[in-house]
């Protein structure tokens, strides 16, 4: 709900890379555990595949936003921001940079914020 009433494009980025965040500290074990089943457990297989289409959605329904806002660098289409957005958001990632790269929580967060503005946004004007 709150998402609908952001309409600075920073703060965007911001509070949705600081939704996945709760999720991969509250729930990023349970993803990884499905993943892990998920080539023998078909049930677990298609749950896991429903969770990253929803995410997925939820990244497009964020670059669509970001199109609306006109925030958008040049060249970067909804489809694209979200495809980036869906990736680098996803709690594997959040997993692969936090607990097999060691970086704490804080810093993945800082960095994705920066390097989505970075990578999405246009420049300042």
């Amino acid at each position: 709900q709150r998402l609908a009433h952001v309409h600075d494009p920073r703060e965007l980025i911001a509070l949705i890379v600081g939704l996945s965040r709760q999720f991969a500290e509250k729930g990023g074990d349970i993803i990884d555990a499905m993943a892990s089943a998920a080539p023998t457990e078909p049930d677990v297989a298609t749950a896991l595949r429903t969770a990253r289409r929803n995410h997925m959605s939820g990244s497009r329904y964020i670059a669509e936003r970001l199109a609306r806002l006109d925030a958008l660098a040049p060249g970067v289409s909804v489809e694209r921001a979200a495809d980036i957005l869906g990736v680098l958001n996803w709690g594997t990632t959040w997993h692969q940079f936090t607990q097999d790269q060691g970086w704490s929580i804080d810093e993945y967060e800082t960095w994705l914020i920066d390097t989505l503005v970075r990578l999405l946004l246009k420049e300042p004007s």
